[in-house]
């Protein structure tokens, strides 16, 4: 689709359109997929509940 771009992060697909994040999906060791949204600047990382998590830290 015209104005998607697709970006990795740790291996996982991240979806763009006109630079806000849509939503990406992690796949773990225990084959659960997690889906999230976030808004452009801001960061995410997994924690140990194998949960994507925002962090505004991490630019």
């Amino acid at each position: 689709m015209d104005g998607i771009s697709t970006i990795y992060h740790k291996m996982n697909p991240i979806f763009i359109y006109e630079s806000v994040v849509l939503f990406s999906i992690g796949i773990f060791e225990n084959t659960k997929a997690i889906a999230f949204v976030r808004q452009r600047g801001l960061e995410f990382e997994q924690n140990s509940e194998e949960n994507w998590r925002l962090n505004p830290h991490i630019l």
